[in-house]
């Protein structure tokens, strides 16, 4: 995504349409997107949008969640205008070990950030 993204006051426009071109663009993959100013947890809306009929694969950002939660239990804090929460919702099949999935993910997402 290009600097056009950035607010006057260098805060990322989060804009739904844009990260869909973006992935289908570098991936070649149809995930449709939803953004949030603020949400409780990212986490929680993608659960409950799945569950209420949802299509897989699909991604939530938010420029705030106020109640987050992270691994273990563990709350997830967001400082307001300095982070994205982001969740997706992408069903496997059973064959796929999923072990090794936030470690893959969290290094893409670096070499991306990196390019």
């Amino acid at each position: 995504m290009s600097e056009a993204n950035m607010s006057s006051s260098g805060i990322i426009n989060l804009n739904a349409q844009v990260i869909e071109q973006y992935i289908r663009d570098m991936a070649g993959i149809e995930l449709p997107v939803t953004v949030h100013a603020e949400v409780a947890s990212t986490n929680d809306w993608a659960i409950d949008h799945w569950r209420g009929g949802g299509a897989s694969p699909f991604a939530c950002f938010a420029r705030s969640q106020v109640q987050g939660r992270g691994r273990r239990g563990k709350s997830w804090l967001m400082k307001p205008g300095a982070s994205i929460a982001m969740s997706v919702c992408w069903v496997f099949d059973s064959s796929v070990d999923v072990n090794l999935l936030p470690i893959t993910i969290a290094m893409s997402i670096v070499r991306s950030l990196e390019s």
